[in-house]
């Protein structure tokens, strides 16, 4: 591979691993060795086409400059395809290859559906595997078969592998207060931790050293046995090296936070010499080489411009030579494929008890906290970099304290009886009274606008006239759709009796409007949504029963002469 770098720890991507029966089962550091010993027995040439070809197809891919870290994933997807190839014994050539995927893909839906848990581990030790998981690898392969045969379809259409549509499910208010509190939490920790790691306590203290939370809470950090041990090219000692990186950690988790832009991106930045344009309530940073009219790097809030020009300068004390923004000690060789985890972090909170917040979280939760505040996608997305439609897809989570918030402000504005309820109900210390009729009511007795003239006038005496005054309120309940299938049903009896009625079918009478606006009322339920619908069901099964709500029970008895 020209276009990627190997560390000298790194093992490098050889695709003669799939010449050979059971290669791409065998460890990557020890398949070479197996190959030069003949323990793999001789290559298969049947597959030196298609080797070749993908070979080819992953150079051009990274020629066109994708990730190291996206690269190494359909890598290793391709080795678990050959693995399966090679346990199952297929016979696998350029001809043969599409037959071939289309076995892994069915292989992959028969363990997704045989698997008795996707994320914990079975009694026989061996993982689950998800929906997710399969269709994530057969998408990976299957797009480098698509452009390999130049397929006008793809062929993961083919497989039982298909995307699942997840639906977002409303944060609940004390769920949405517990995550912004455990962020917070996590937030204040990071906080502490750069406080308290300077140069001289990093340099100098006496190890160990005492980290001090504002919780109250504290930690230990430092070996004394290996204070003595300096790292190689290096002027601390190991241990000292551990505490500059657990501030490393901290830096970059709190820039994440600040910025908004994605772990890959923050990693790999580059020190830059920084210039602050002001913008809305924080800054845009760019190169001063090009502060007129040069890209923007990142944007931070104002109130942590200090902190990051404190970290530059500390930065610069432990790392003079490094051209990163984030520089990481080498206990290992870094090379391009480094992730960065939060080890060090997580290790800390597992042991305070404090909820560890990873950068994709941090990005998630920034995202609509900055929502909340602005009330604006369009001014959220341009924030935080995305499109409109990426925020709502991706980012934006349903809340359920929004959304009350939201309901509250609607019918404040265009429902001004609702505002005099509640005005009268502080001004009493009352709650709004139920209505004679079924529902509600939050003010005073008023005609309907388009009430027809023989409606029953609403007068807080007849139950019917509460259907059509202006503040008569349906209540988003099973008992008040039961109270209207009731009250239905004690207007047709109503009507049966009324002979007069029935002979003038033609002229609209009080009790057949009443149980036309019932029938309009009822139908809205069950129209609504499923659960409103198994209301109006449950209720009429309780009428047709018998069963009739407490509030008309008594009259219909009376006027069926059970009384």
């Amino acid at each position: 591979m020209k276009h990627v770098k190997f560390s000298g720890k790194d093992v490098p991507w050889d695709f003669n691993i799939f010449m050979y029966r059971g290669g791409a089962a065998e460890h990557a550091r020890r398949v070479q060795a197996a190959i030069k010993d003949g323990k793999l027995g001789k290559p298969m040439m049947e597959r030196l086409e298609l080797v070749t070809v993908l070979h080819e197809h992953i150079c051009e891919l990274t020629a066109a400059g994708k990730p190291r870290s996206g690269t190494l994933s359909i890598i290793s997807v391709i080795r678990a395809f050959f693995k399966f190839v090679d346990e199952d014994g297929l016979f696998l050539t350029l001809e043969t290859l599409e037959k071939c995927y289309l076995e892994w893909a069915a292989s992959m839906v028969h363990r997704v559906r045989t698997s008795r848990t996707a994320t914990k581990r079975n009694r026989g030790g061996t993982y689950g595997f998800s929906h997710s998981s399969g269709h994530t690898m057969a998408s990976s392969l299957g797009s480098l078969i698509d452009t390999i045969f130049n397929r006008a379809t793809n062929i993961l259409q083919h497989t039982g592998l298909r995307a699942l549509k997840r639906r977002k499910s409303a944060v609940g208010v004390q769920a949405e207060k517990q995550s912004l509190s455990d962020t917070f939490e996590f937030g204040h920790m990071l906080q502490d931790i750069c406080d308290a790691l300077t140069i001289d306590v990093i340099t100098t203290a006496p190890v160990p050293v005492e980290i001090k939370l504002r919780t109250g809470k504290s930690f230990v950090l430092g070996n004394p046995i290996l204070d003595h041990s300096i790292a190689a090219g290096s002027t601390i000692s190991i241990t000292r090296q551990m505490m500059a990186s657990i501030r490393i950690e901290a830096e970059l988790e709190m820039f994440i936070a600040q910025t908004g832009i994605n772990t890959k991106q923050a990693v790999d930045a580059e020190l830059r010499h920084f210039f602050y344009v002001s913008h809305l309530d924080g800054y845009q940073v760019k190169d001063h080489k090009n502060r007129r009219g040069g890209a923007v790097l990142f944007e931070i809030f104002k109130d942590y411009k200090s902190h990051f020009e404190r970290y530059l300068a500390w930065r610069r004390r432990f790392f003079p030579e490094s051209n990163r923004l984030f520089s990481f000690f080498p206990t290992r060789s870094r090379g391009d494929g480094f992730r960065f985890t939060g080890w060090r972090l997580r290790n800390i909170c597992a042991e305070l008890d404090i909820p560890f917040v990873g950068p994709r979280m941090l990005r998630n939760t920034r995202v609509n906290w900055l929502l909340h505040e602005s009330g604006s996608p369009e001014v959220t997305a341009e924030m935080a970099q995305h499109t409109k439609e990426t925020l709502i897809q991706v980012y934006h989570k349903p809340s359920l304290q929004r959304a009350i918030a939201e309901s509250n402000n609607f019918w404040a504005e265009y429902d001004p009886h609702a505002d005099e309820a509640r005005f009268a109900s502080k001004k009493d210390n009352q709650s709004p009274q139920p209505a004679v009729g079924p529902g509600s009511c939050v003010g005073e007795p008023q005609k309907n606008d388009e009430a027809p003239s023989e409606a029953p006038e609403p007068d807080c005496m007849k139950k019917g006239g509460c259907l059509w005054c202006k503040s008569h309120r349906d209540i988003d309940i099973f008992a008040y759709v039961w109270s209207l299938a009731t009250f239905r049903h004690l207007k047709m009896i109503e009507i049966s009796k009324a002979t007069l009625y029935i002979q003038k079918a033609d002229k609209p009478v009080a009790a057949r409007l009443t149980l036309e606006k019932i029938d309009s009322r009822l139908k809205w339920f069950e129209d609504s949504n499923k659960t409103r619908k198994e209301w109006v069901d449950e209720a009429n099964v309780l009428v047709g029963a018998g069963e009739y709500h407490p509030d008309y029970g008594d009259l219909i008895d009376f006027l069926e002469g059970r009384r």
